[in-house]
């Protein structure tokens, strides 16, 4: 399943939360499905610096493809991040890159976020787009 599908999909089950307590539930419970990353990428090498929250990003490129792990010290933002990944793992660079931020708002991911949050999930969103701008560089110079 591709990223169009994973967000298809995503779309549809957030849209059938109205809630918005059940919303976050869902939210937290994907980050505990995430699992936890072990201590060694638990490092300052992996951390997302501009988060209130510790959260880390684990990056791989492999095989053509980029994929992620993540963790934080906060629920709501470890489930974020899980989603993120989650969503983009498995894709190429080209199509992380063509994915549109929009998304984000328009599953309701930012509006119920405190400004602080929001931009923690701006900065990760970055993170994930950098990482796939310079896998796409590589295999440009290759």
């Amino acid at each position: 399943m591709g990223i169009v599908e994973r967000s298809r999909e995503l779309r549809s089950e957030l849209g059938e939360i109205d809630d918005l307590d059940d919303r976050y539930t869902y939210i937290i419970e994907r980050g505990r499905e995430h699992g936890d990353l072990s201590e060694e990428f638990q490092t300052e090498s992996f951390r997302v610096k501009g988060c209130m929250s510790k959260l880390w990003l684990v990056p791989e490129y492999s095989g053509e493809r980029c994929k992620f792990r993540v963790d934080s010290d906060a629920a709501i933002v470890k489930g974020i991040a899980a989603i993120l990944a989650e969503l983009f793992s498995d894709a190429t660079p080209q199509e992380i890159l063509r994915f549109d931020a929009a998304f984000l708002h328009e599953i309701g991911l930012s509006q119920y976020l405190s400004p602080n949050r929001r931009n923690s999930l701006s900065i990760l969103f970055n993170r994930f787009t950098g990482f796939a701008e310079n896998c796409q560089a590589e295999s440009v110079g290759e």
